[in-house]
């Protein structure tokens, strides 16, 4: 199961595991929202996240800001490699107070040689543009420097290269040319061989 509940008295410990995302991140929203009442704190372990995307790290931030209009204090116990990873890359490790990092989690079924750096700013680019007004406010309520704004820009929607804006078409190729007509071409006839 990708995340669980636990309740201990007043405190409430979110359990999260294997892959945080848009599959999962609906039905967890429900339940943390359901299960925030009458608690004084909010634990989230992540020691056992082998990938987040950026649903996944919404939840994260939206459990923080419902902690603190509540009153409730907020953690990360633990996190893994991979969910510090993209937690630092949305600049989000100034907002979110994260007690330990374990290191790697779990590895199995995760292709090690993929491209981490390419996924992983895309799953920023979501954060900050789904999650822009939300995370903008907490960052200037830090007075931190880095904003939502700041945050690379979406990728174009077509192939074309940003400094080729209005490069050339290519021409057309000249239609082939009878073989048969062209005397002392240097080109052989077909058959000939």
């Amino acid at each position: 199961m990708p995340y669980k509940f636990t309740k201990n008295a007043e405190e409430l410990i979110l359990t999260l595991s294997g892959d945080i995302d848009l599959e999962i991140t609906p039905d967890v929203k429900n339940d943390l929202s359901e299960n925030l009442d009458d608690i004084s704190k909010l634990e989230i372990d992540g020691c056992l996240v082998n990938y987040i995307d950026s649903s996944g790290v919404s939840i994260l931030v939206i459990a923080m800001q419902s902690c603190k209009q509540k009153n409730i204090d907020f953690s990360i116990s633990k996190a893994s490699d991979e969910l510090m990873r993209v937690i630092q890359l949305a600049h989000l490790d100034k907002l979110l107070t994260i007690d330990e990092m374990t290191g790697p989690a779990d590895l199995v079924d995760v292709d090690v040689f993929s491209d981490a750096g390419d996924a992983d700013k895309k799953i920023v680019q979501n954060i900050h543009k789904n999650d822009d007004d939300l995370i903008a406010q907490e960052l200037a309520d830090l007075g931190g420097d880095v904003t939502a704004s700041q945050a690379e820009p979406a990728p174009k929607s077509d192939n074309t290269p940003s400094n080729f804006v209005d490069a050339p078409q290519p021409s057309k190729p000249e239609p082939a040319k009878d073989v048969e007509n062209t005397e002392n071409s240097g080109l052989f006839k077909p058959g000939t061989f």
